[in-house]
């Protein structure tokens, strides 16, 4: 991931923070072998950096469930322009608690730029603190760019010689693992979405099933409507209209309606135009 400063901010508002987050679902962390309410049980998280700005930043996890904690370890980019590993053991708490569910369970953060009043120490838990008042502020220059990488959170307590070997995903698992939280159709290309056979004239009910378990019922948006179709024998009408009727983990049900040129109880596919922008997306993010 590219990090650049497109608008500079040489004095950080008191208030102010800018991270980049990685959230973790609730689950995921109490399921993970980690025994979180003890101090000498850890995870490890560890990344690939490379900063055209030096100094020292800093990195946090916002647990959500229970009692809100935060914990914020320092780094040092020795080198600009340079690829180095961090690797940051972090301790259990007893006051640390995630339920058993798909919500929001810990927020990984990288912090940028931190206000004085967003601040703390370093290396313990505490109710606020996105960063210490080392933290460099990286929005000081146009100049400044950043690459991140090789992100992994390991249970126990590793350093850079014993840490596990990152681990490589197939394109098709780390497709499944982000089609859990958005799926996104048609874009012009003329894809089949979903197909039934025609309610009435002018409408028609849609089951689409995803390919994948998403983590919640999803949202549903769609972008320029008129710019998909509803094919029956020897017409495909523009869609006029496409409304979400019920969704759930696994399928949902949706309207789509036309102003002429339907026919009831005919077969129908929902496809989008092939030279318009047509977005029709799925989201259950954290």
């Amino acid at each position: 991931m590219k990090l650049n400063v497109t608008s500079a901010d040489t004095s950080v508002a008191s208030t102010h923070i800018v991270d980049l987050r990685q959230v973790i679902e609730a689950q995921v962390i109490r399921n993970s072998g980690w025994d979180y309410t003890s101090s000498s049980s850890y995870i490890t998280l560890s990344f690939q950096i490379r900063s055209s700005k030096t100094g020292t930043y800093c990195v946090f996890l916002y647990t959500n469930d229970g009692s809100a904690k935060m914990y914020t370890a320092e780094y040092t980019v020795s080198s600009a322009d340079t690829w180095e590993q961090k690797v940051i053991a972090i301790p259990g708490n007893s006051n640390l608690t995630f339920n058993n569910d798909n919500g929001n369970g810990v927020q990984i953060g990288w912090t940028w730029a931190c206000g004085t009043d967003r601040d703390g120490t370093a290396e313990t838990w505490s109710d606020l603190a996105f960063a210490t008042s080392n933290q460099v502020n990286f929005l000081d220059s146009t100049s400044n760019v950043a690459y991140l990488t090789g992100v992994q959170l390991e249970v126990g307590q590793f350093t850079s010689s014993t840490l596990p070997a990152f681990q490589q995903e197939s394109f098709g698992d780390n497709l499944a693992r982000c089609q859990r939280y958005y799926l996104n159709y048609l874009e012009g290309t003329g894809k089949i979405v979903g197909m039934t056979a025609s309610y009435t004239s002018s409408e028609v009910v849609l089951m689409h099933n995803f390919p994948t378990t998403m983590r919640s019922a999803p949202t549903m948006t769609i972008a320029n409507a008129t710019a998909s179709h509803l094919r029956q024998a020897g017409t495909a009408p523009n869609t006029s209209a496409i409304t979400l009727d019920v969704s759930s983990t696994l399928a949902c049900m949706y309207n789509g309606t036309v102003s002429s040129g339907g026919s009831a109880g005919e077969g129908t596919v929902h496809f989008g135009d092939s030279t318009t922008n047509c977005t029709f997306s799925f989201e259950s993010e954290l």
